[in-house]
């Protein structure tokens, strides 16, 4: 009942308040009798702390304590109390309180005896209802139990303090290749590798001196056929029911797992030398530090004696360098890094199985190969391995590691790993070979640049490329007429042009006093043709040209003017014009030297003329005499036509047109003979060869009637003009001619012919030939026929044709001759068509 209340506050206090009200009811209505009924109250408290507790038994204290001074202590009807009855009322008051937490407390701990009675009673219930579970779940636990030791794949051994098998499951007998019973019986020792039997027993040991505390451990054991398999083994001892210790081992087979963890273990093994060796590589950029820390890594690694490399691995060569080595102290090696020494026979044997081998190739007790007795003693090792390394662009090494201390026999992660760190180092010879020599290359180009005695530009035309190649973008084809029309582009693409370095033949060329004078003074070395010429550049790039060379005209910073030649090659890709490299040679003195010789050579040219003049002044003669004395023979018959009656005045005027022809006739034989004569400047006009070759016949013709020689011209019709100096070319002809009149004056017995023809040859030039049937000339003279001062003639001076092959390469053509079938020679030159429009004068 005391539960049920104490769940419900108000009806807790609820109990209180009737309780006092019934006691003060029953106290008023004994009031007329006796006024100790007013200590009904502290029944009514007793009962209120007993029922529902502490604090409503409070509430019913508080209640009784105000009926009993308003009812029931006098006065009466008032809570206020008579001196004289306070004593009873405090006593009241006391008890009250007393009888409140006295009854709650006992109501409190009759509720804890009672909780506690019904969990004890729960608990002995479920303690019970455990007990009956334990013993069926032991009881089916022992038949799992031998189920599982009878039918659970993994290895169960009992074992006796002597050692012996006192028990094994089926599994696990049957796993080491062994029954049952013949394991029972036996000393446990029998299944485990000699080697780990003193770690069995240490193991069983430990186990019987702390019972009860498992111990684990992983060893090898040994099938009835021989083969080795790894077991994890967990082991408890424990004392049997008649005391006795036995040793209760589980065996797991981790053949598998130790397997992969080995060759986890063998991979990291791999992966952190790779890394020492790749550290070492990547630790330096000197080839020989590179070697040398390559090869120590590699002697830690593999904890031999010495690692080593030779350079070439050559069988052909008569002897090797020991390139780079690295070993232990104990064992320091016969040679020195960098020594030569010649190679021994056994050794060349080596070099060539190396060679021809695709990995290491190992020279131990176990292996193909053996190593030879003289070179063990020689080297003084007993095994090693080795293989050929082969970089790009050099020939193969020979990288290899000795054992010294004892017949080593390589294993086969050791060769794999060997063979890796092989490889690597021969990339790592390839990229630090390749960075030696471009260092030395770089090395070399900048001494070159600096101490040649050309000038040279280093220069970055990447933005002006870039500016091109977005104009050829937007369709512009035709860049000279681009250009010209646009010289704002042109300024533009002037700026973005930068001078990246000079060398000092650049500074000294220019007069400058040092290179950043000059750099900061680039504006000054420009004359009025730089634009032009660069204008040149920015075409040849547009078009694709793959190089350029030129004439420049430039000016010193003391304001001298220079002419250089310039050679550029421009690369073939646009990353190619961030460094384009301009070669300068000051040709000043020598364009002065050519001006001076040129000189020279008109002055030569203008005597030769004149002196074939003088050779040919008997047919030269002969051309004008014979028009003036036409000329004389028209005039007399005129006079005497015009003395006659009546005059015959048309027989005068047909007389007078001769008279004017032949004036006109001698006239031009004349002028064509001051122009040999005349001494002037050299001029390039358009002129048509078959034109040269009129102008020439007349001056020859009667030297030809003289020698009794036909002439016969074979001149092609239309031909185009060429770009020349007529005077020049007329000379070369006339000298060509005479040449084939004196090489016709002693033949006999056969006809004497000259031939002139005209011809195009190719589609850009025009050729001339003259073809006589003299007496040719000789095969071992062809050679030197053009040179000066040769001459087979009499009394020759040997400049005619030398002067003749000066003036058609002048003119950018050829002269050479060639033999005439069956008798005489030919004389040919060809000559460039000219491309309009024509100058009239070049200086």
């Amino acid at each position: 009942m005391q539960r049920h209340v104490a769940r419900s506050a108000i009806v807790r206090y609820g109990i209180a308040v009737l309780c006092v009200t019934v006691a003060v009811i029953l106290a008023l209505w004994l009031r007329p009798v006796t006024l100790v009924g007013g200590q009904l109250s502290l029944i009514a408290i007793l009962i209120t702390g007993w029922v529902c507790g502490l604090r409503p038994a409070l509430v019913a204290w508080v209640l009784a304590t105000l009926a009993f001074a308003y009812y029931f202590a006098p006065p009466l009807y008032a809570f206020r109390v008579d001196p004289p009855e306070r004593p009873g009322f405090i006593i009241f008051t006391l008890l009250g309180l007393f009888m409140a937490t006295v009854s709650a407390a006992r109501r409190k701990a009759q509720g804890l005896l009672e909780s506690a009675r019904a969990l004890l009673e729960t608990r002995v219930r479920e303690r019970t209802a455990d007990l009956e579970r334990s013993n069926e779940r032991l009881r089916e636990s022992e038949e799992q139990w031998r189920a599982v030791f009878e039918n659970n794949p993994t290895m169960y051994f009992m074992v006796d303090a002597a050692g012996t098998v006192v028990s094994v499951n089926p599994f696990g007998a049957e796993q080491l290749g062994y029954s049952v019973d013949e394991l029972v019986g036996q000393s446990m020792l029998k299944v485990f590798c000699g080697p780990d039997r003193q770690a069995v027993q240490a193991h069983v040991a430990l186990c019987l001196q702390q019972l009860g505390r498992p111990f684990r451990w992983e060893l090898r054991k040994v099938r009835k056929d021989g083969t080795v398999l790894w077991v994890r083994e967990t082991a408890k001892a424990m004392r049997r029911a008649g005391g006795e210790p036995i040793v209760l081992v589980a065996s797991e087979d981790i053949t598998e797992h130790k397997e992969a963890e080995e060759e986890r273990q063998e991979r990291r093994w791999m992966i952190e030398s790779m890394d020492r060796v790749n550290r070492a590589i990547q630790g330096t950029s000197d080839l020989e530090q590179m070697m040398s820390d390559v090869l120590e890594a590699t002697l830690s690694i593999f904890e031999c004696d010495r690692a080593w490399l030779v350079y070439p691995c050559d069988p052909e060569a008569s002897s090797v360098r020991h390139t780079m080595h690295r070993a232990r102290p104990e064992f320091p090696g016969r040679f020195g890094v960098g020594e030569d020494f010649p190679l021994h026979p056994d050794s060349v044997t080596v070099h060539r199985i190396v060679r021809a081998a695709s990995g290491p190739v190992r020279f131990d007790p176990e292996s193909e190969h053996a190593l030879s007795p003289e070179e063990g003693k020689l080297f003084g090792i007993q095994s090693r391995i080795v293989m050929a390394l082969y970089p790009k662009g050099d020939l193969p090494y020979m990288f290899g590691l000795s054992q010294c201390s004892y017949p080593r026999v390589w294993t086969q992660r050791e060769e794999v790993l060997f063979q890796a760190i092989g490889r690597r180092l021969s990339d790592a010879l390839t990229s630090l070979t390749m960075f030696r020599r471009l260092r030395e290359s770089e090395q070399r180009h900048r001494s070159i640049f600096e101490s040649t005695g050309v000038s040279i530009w280093e220069q970055d035309f990447s933005g002006a490329k870039a500016v091109i190649d977005e104009l050829k973008a937007q369709g512009v084809r035709d860049f000279r007429q681009y250009f010209a029309a646009h010289w704002d582009v042109v300024r533009r693409l002037d700026r973005l042009v930068r001078v990246l370095d000079v060398n000092e033949e650049t500074v000294k060329m220019f007069r400058a006093k040092s290179k950043a004078d000059l750099l900061a003074s680039l504006d000054k070395l420009r004359t009025p043709e730089t634009r032009a010429t660069f204008v040149d550049l920015l075409v040849n790039i547009a078009e694709g040209w793959t190089s350029r060379e030129g004439e420049i005209t430039l000016q010193d910073l003391e304001g001298r003017q220079l002419t250089a030649l310039f050679t550029i090659t421009f690369p073939p890709t646009a990353k190619g014009f961030e460094r384009l490299l301009i070669t300068m040679i000051d040709v000043t003195q020598r364009k002065h030297a050519e001006q001076r010789a040129a000189q020279a050579h008109a002055e030569l040219a203008h005597v030769t003329r004149v002196t074939m003049l003088g050779e040919m002044t008997a047919s030269i003669a002969h051309e004008v005499n014979q028009p003036l004395a036409a000329i004389v023979a028209d005039a007399n018959a005129s006079l005497n036509w015009l003395a006659a009656a009546p005059p015959d005045l048309e027989s005068v005027r047909g007389a007078l047109d001769a008279i004017v022809r032949d004036g006109h006739r001698a006239g031009e034989v004349i002028q064509r003979i001051r122009q040999l004569a005349s001494k002037g400047a050299p001029r390039k006009d358009a002129v048509d060869l078959n034109d040269v070759v009129r102008d020439v016949v007349p001056l020859v013709r009667a030297e030809l009637r003289h020698q009794d020689i036909s002439l016969m011209l074979d001149l092609a019709s239309k031909l185009p003009p060429v770009l020349g100096d007529r005077i020049q070319l007329q000379q070369v002809l006339l000298n060509l001619v005479m040449n084939a009149v004196e090489a016709m004056g002693t033949v006999t017995g056969r006809p004497r012919r000259l031939i002139i023809r005209s011809e195009p040859d190719d589609d850009d030039h025009v050729s001339v030939a003259v073809q006589d049937t003299g007496i040719g000339i000789a095969a071992n003279h062809l050679d030197h026929v053009f040179s000066a001062f040769f001459t087979t003639k009499p009394g020759g001076m040997g400049m005619g044709l030398s002067i003749s092959r000066s003036i058609i390469e002048a003119h950018g053509g050829q002269l050479w001759t060639t033999p005439n079938r069956p008798h005489g020679a030919v004389f040919h030159f060809a000559l460039p068509v000219a491309k309009g429009p024509y100058p009239t004068k070049v200086g």
